[in-house]
């Protein structure tokens, strides 16, 4: 791809003879790798200069900013216009002056103006590093959804670091409750504004792709296609596979057995209650036969055991899975879930109200029967002829 413009230097504060401005593009491609493309030397003679130049973009390219350079200790102070800037395929409007970002630093100061089809720049430097005058379209700091181990130690605007070491600067615009995958202090930035920034996944990276698909063909099918990009699948995990893995794990198995445990924790207070109301039967019977004996019929006098043990066992259940329901809080984050511990937790860790209420059913049922037949049983053995034996 070619581009062709017009580039002229004014004729207000002239450098000293001999000096040259040079003038530069400066592109990020696609995949986010930085091009400086010359556009013309200007000198000190006031003129324009129709300048066409290659473009290494097969696509697009995203104009970052408009360098301007000039010999070391050689000050310079000029007005530069471009216009007229286009592509073999297309015009290039470089917009208004409030899309680019013009200011002053140590090294010298730039404005910008719109003009009809271009810019016009005042440039004045000090001969030092390259004045760039960069596009507005690229924020100055990368926005970025942080986790809550960042958000109390990060400020507005912060550094972060590339997976190659290099620096990056980012603002927190947000949070999340977690990054899956990722550890504890984690960055979400979204990829397109990282190659803006010249980032390209090189040192140590490594790239995740989630699929929403998990058919093998399907899969091979993309490996396959990122291998021609020069992009190599080292590892590939469904959710069929990693719930099968953890359903053979301890973690998996303990949780299960959760279940067991809770049915026989059920059937000990059942039998305890049973011994507690048998180890009283002999004085409960006789005490249901003097009932009987004063004229309280049968059916009566078993509605007087039922509603003596059914309220306190009723009672002693609801405490029982209040006192359980409070324990969670304390004991849920304490047992593991995973085979391996992580930092980052994505699993909810509230009360399921709705596991509580099915196991307050289960239990007052199992308990009240259990209540309710064991003191039918003592209340049918309080015959007159308990009062005949010995106490």
């Amino acid at each position: 791809m070619t581009s062709t413009g017009a580039a002229e230097l004014g004729d207000s504060g002239r450098p000293r003879d001999g000096a040259v401005m040079t003038v530069a593009l400066q592109l990020v491609t696609p995949e986010g790798i930085d091009r400086t493309i010359a556009l013309a030397r200007l000198g000190a003679s006031p003129r324009a200069q129709q300048v066409i130049v290659p473009i290494p973009c097969v696509e697009t390219c995203t104009v970052r900013g408009i360098a301007f350079a000039s010999a070391v200790g050689v000050p310079l102070g000029d007005t530069v216009t471009l216009s007229g800037v286009s592509t073999d395929r297309h015009g290039v409007g470089l917009g208004s002056a409030s899309q680019w970002r013009a200011g002053a630093g140590p090294n010298g100061a730039t404005s910008v103006q719109a003009v009809p089809d271009g810019l016009r720049m005042r440039v004045t430097t000090a001969g030092g590093p390259d004045l760039v005058v960069e596009s507005a379209g690229l924020p100055e700091s990368v926005p970025a959804l942080v986790t809550p181990a960042l958000a109390a130690s990060t400020d507005p605007a912060s550094t972060a670091q590339f997976v190659d070491g290099s620096t990056l600067l980012v603002s927190a615009a947000g949070r999340v409750p977690y990054a899956p995958g990722a550890r504890a202090s984690t960055f979400v930035v979204d990829l397109d504004t990282l190659l803006l920034q010249r980032w390209r996944g090189t040192g140590d990276a490594v790239l995740e792709v989630y699929s929403d698909r998990a058919d093998p063909a399907y899969l091979r099918s993309v490996a396959d296609r990122l291998a021609r990009q020069g992009i190599h699948v080292v590892d590939t995990r469904t959710r069929a596979a990693l719930e099968e893995r953890y359903a053979e794990s301890a973690a998996a198995w303990s949780l299960r057995l959760a279940l067991v445990v809770g049915i026989l924790a059920v059937l000990v207070v059942a039998l305890a209650l049973i011994v507690l109301v048998e180890s009283s039967a002999r004085e409960r019977s006789r005490d249901y036969a003097g009932l009987r004996l004063a004229g309280l019929g049968a059916r009566s006098v078993r509605r007087v055991a039922v509603g003596e043990l059914l309220p306190v066992v009723v009672v002693a259940s609801i405490l029982g899975l209040g006192a359980g329901a409070l324990a969670t809080h304390a004991a849920m984050p304490r047992i593991p879930l995973f085979p391996t511990g992580s930092a980052v937790y994505p699993v909810d860790l509230t009360l399921a109200w709705w596991a509580v209420g099915a196991a307050a059913v289960v239990a007052l049922a199992a308990l009240g029967a259990t209540a309710v037949l064991a003191a039918a049983r003592v209340s049918a053995r309080s015959g007159p002829d308990r009062l005949r034996e010995a106490g």
